[in-house]
């Protein structure tokens, strides 16, 4: 793009140089087309510009989702129920936020809490449903 650039002043040079309308006609053609290349060349620069932008956002979006995912990791633990089913638990019980979470939706990025039914645990985002308690009367048998 810069070479046209370049050839372009160049030409405009030679123009303030000629003395005949004809040779100013003949001299203008090359300029055009210099100064057009260049256009075409800048505006492709613009679209790959925009292409690396849309794309450096994407990625900083997924930076942001995948550190937000790691600072909700270190509110809550890994916990095992009963039945050896596994979700995350909240460290700072008095934290307020949910005491229980599913391990399935906090490796997707979200935080969804599980909701207690005795015996299961539901996850109303992802519709896991886990056994984490003992049926009343099983260990009898």
């Amino acid at each position: 793009m810069f070479e046209k650039i370049g050839s372009a002043a160049e030409l405009v040079e030679r123009l303030y140089k000629l003395k005949d309308h004809v040779q100013i006609l003949e001299a203008v053609a090359p300029l055009r087309d210099a100064i057009n290349e260049a256009q075409r060349e800048a505006t492709a620069a613009l679209s790959r510009i925009h292409e690396l932008t849309v794309a450096n956002l994407e990625l900083e979006a997924k930076l942001a989702s995948r550190e937000d995912v790691k600072a909700l990791k270190d509110k809550y633990e890994v916990f095992t129920f009963e039945k050896g089913a596994v979700a995350w638990r909240l460290k700072d019980k008095g934290s307020g936020d949910y005491p229980v979470i599913c391990a399935n939706c906090l490796e997707n990025g979200q935080k969804s809490p599980l909701h207690h039914s005795y015996p299961f645990h539901n996850c109303l985002n992802c519709k896991s449903r886990i056994m984490t308690d003992t049926h009343p009367g099983s260990s009898r048998r």
